[in-house]
């Protein structure tokens, strides 16, 4: 796995040259009372054709997650480009805080997406092998010699 300070990817979840599919970890500033829980997400860019099927909650590793307490951004609202998310609670049931459950609350999430990494690989591959739909549309031309 590659590391970058919130963003863990194998090499098998490049979709090109240094773009990735990643397990994203974001935390925001406990004391800022706009932010929100840390959550554990899988980051997808938007304009990738394989976005969508990180969407969908009839994907086999989506609906693992779903299973698991994770939400789609779609069903919420969230920023699109993390199309499947868990928030992981600052605090413990009793309403105090411990640092070192919080980290092992959000190990626990980001496990369960790693232990995904085979059917997560396997979405890119067949995402990344399917022809590319050609763009340009062809309605209002004419094939016609003038």
């Amino acid at each position: 796995w590659n590391c970058d300070p919130a963003e863990w990817y194998p090499d098998s979840w490049k979709i090109k040259e240094d773009l990735y599919v990643c397990l994203c970890v974001i935390l925001p500033g406990p004391l800022d009372l706009d932010d929100d829980n840390p959550s554990v997400n899988i980051y997808v860019p938007n304009d990738w054709p394989g976005h969508k099927v990180f969407s969908d909650r009839s994907t086999s590793c989506v609906k693992t997650l779903l299973e698991a307490g994770f939400e789609l951004a779609a069903d919420q609202g969230w920023e699109g480009e993390y199309p499947v998310a868990k928030y992981v609670p600052w605090l413990e049931p009793d309403d105090s805080f411990d640092e070192d459950r919080l980290v092992e609350r959000i190990a626990l999430e980001v496990k369960k997406i790693v232990f995904l990494e085979p059917e997560i690989t396997a979405i890119i591959r067949e995402t990344l092998a399917q022809p590319a739909q050609n763009r340009a549309s062809r309605k209002g031309r004419s094939h016609r010699k003038p």
